[in-house]
């Protein structure tokens, strides 16, 4: 079972089993018992960034881009189409520092806006002042590769793939799939996440 598969499998299962415990989340400092007066912005807010209104984020080609050599680079799936919710959650995520094991580095911290996507620095910087392997690489128009393989050694094979593999890293962030799943906060993480992307929230 890969990566993707094995998160997407743990996510289910911390739904299920969110339904059936206490609601609790993390503060700053401990875990604080939400009671039933606390309403869904509360946790959200408490949870995730997200903005109040979604962006139109599909992409509109500029002419001298929009043509079928271009197009035929697309490496989007079928089965999982770009949509504004997942999008927003997606910015949101990569923002998010709660994905790193001690709260310090986000997917941004190796990969800024301003150096498009890219880290200027020869190795990147993790979780614990670490330094990795390699160049962060680039990942602006990272839909419109054929090939679909990421990392230089092309270890991923799609971009759903890649989006895992440095949370793991011992380095970059530090994090494991089991222990994110066990993380506080997580169970919430998840269902905000889920009603987000179905537009129930």
């Amino acid at each position: 079972m890969n990566n993707y598969h094995l998160l997407c499998t743990l996510l289910c299962i911390s739904l299920f089993f969110t339904a059936c415990v206490q609601e609790e989340i993390l503060d700053d400092d401990d875990i604080t018992i939400i009671n039933e007066e606390v309403g869904d912005d509360i946790i959200l807010a408490q949870t995730l960034n997200l903005p109040d209104v979604n962006f139109d984020y599909r992409v509109t080609l500029p002419p001298h881009l929009d043509v079928q050599d271009v197009r035929n680079e697309d490496n989007q799936p079928n089965n999982n189409q770009i949509t504004n919710a997942g999008a927003a959650l997606g910015y949101v995520l990569f923002y998010d520092t709660k994905l790193s094991a001690n709260n310090t580095v986000a997917c941004v911290s190796c990969h800024a806006q301003e150096n498009s996507f890219a880290d200027p620095a020869i190795l990147s910087v993790g979780f614990e002042g670490g330094l990795t392997g390699r160049n962060s690489m680039g990942l602006a128009n990272a839909r419109y590769y054929r090939n679909g393989r990421f990392f230089w050694d092309e270890r991923a094979n799609t971009l759903e793939t890649q989006v895992l593999l440095p949370i793991q890293d011992h380095i970059e962030m530090g994090m494991t799939l089991e222990e994110l799943v066990h993380f506080p906060m997580f169970q919430y993480f998840v269902i905000k996440c889920f009603l987000f992307i179905f537009n129930l929230i």
